[in-house]
């Protein structure tokens, strides 16, 4: 069994591609923020507080999250692997950040980047 801290390092351009994770068990704590995965067909949106259980073999796709995003992951076995599948379907395009980060967050830096959004 492993716990791992998840953090928003940088946008979600792409997101993790559809995959699934050779897991016995596979729990994500949402600590703060957001995420949007898709489960097989499914939009979930996972929001600060809460907990979602990803069954074995589910496949998914991470395609969008807040900037803030912290997530707790406990999975067993600890030396999981994730294996590549094909999409089960098609799978919508992230937020732009600069956008979302100027009604949702207070943090200074986060929130220059609203005042001086960088160059595209």
């Amino acid at each position: 069994m492993i716990a791992q801290l998840v953090r928003a390092g940088r946008a979600p351009e792409e997101g993790t591609g559809w995959h699934i994770h050779e897991t016995d068990f596979h729990m994500v704590l949402m600590l703060r923020g957001w995420a949007k995965f898709m489960y097989e067909d499914q939009v979930t949106l996972v929001e600060a507080g809460d907990c979602v259980y990803q069954r074995p073999g589910i496949k998914h796709f991470l395609f969008d999250y807040s900037p803030d995003m912290e997530y707790l992951e406990v999975v067993g076995p600890a030396d999981f692997g994730s294996v590549g599948v094909p999409a089960v379907c098609d799978v919508s395009l992230p937020a732009h950040w600069p956008e979302a980060l100027c009604g949702d967050f207070r943090d200074q830096e986060r929130m220059a980047l609203c005042e001086n959004p960088p160059s595209s």
